[in-house]
């Protein structure tokens, strides 16, 4: 295992954490999920595609605009001063920040291997995302011509078998018998 780790990004969800690196021949994904932690490592040479999209937000917008507006029509009905309006008031801003928030765009760099894959997600870093993206297509592109290489030179080439016939004779026709 290499000791150089270059924290590259993460991808959090609601139930586990993810945090992404970079070593000098894969990606190594550290999941964290209640008490469970788990190492996963995507290698340069096994990438078949990489991604960069945008992420579409999630039922977590709708749900706290509701609680916004919930908490809203409940500061209203309550009276226009006490404390249960004031209350009331502060759960309305909060949860509309916190819908703001969770509507800003989400940009995704997914790596997907053989096996394994990697995503690393970025909030309202689109410049990251492409660098991100143009780095790991740079360092996959590397990786799999160096490997090509590598095996072209060990694996010398077989001989082609049909190489030295030069015209090889139609198969016969079927006999057609009239019916």
């Amino acid at each position: 295992m290499n000791a150089e780790r270059i924290r590259w990004g993460q991808a959090h969800g609601a139930a586990h954490r993810r945090r992404v690196y970079r070593t000098a021949d894969a990606l190594e994904v550290d999941e964290a999920g209640g008490f469970e932690i788990v190492r996963r490592r995507v290698f340069f040479t096994e990438i078949r595609l990489v991604t960069l999209h945008r992420a579409r937000p999630g039922a977590a917008v709708w749900v706290l605009a509701a609680l916004a507006g919930i908490a809203l029509l409940a500061g209203l009905v309550s009276g226009r001063s006490g404390i249960p309006a004031y209350v009331l008031y502060g759960v309305t801003g909060l949860s509309a920040f916190g819908a703001m928030v969770s509507s800003a765009p989400v940009w995704v760099v997914t790596a997907h291997g053989r096996r394994t894959r990697a995503e690393l997600r970025f909030r309202l870093r689109q410049a990251r995302a492409e660098q991100v993206y143009g780095e790991l297509c740079h360092l996959v592109g590397e990786a799999q011509s160096a490997l090509a290489a590598r095996l072209a030179e060990e694996e010398p080439r077989r001989p082609d078998p049909l190489a030295g016939i030069t015209g090889i004779p139609a198969p016969p026709s079927p006999a057609i018998e009239p019916a």
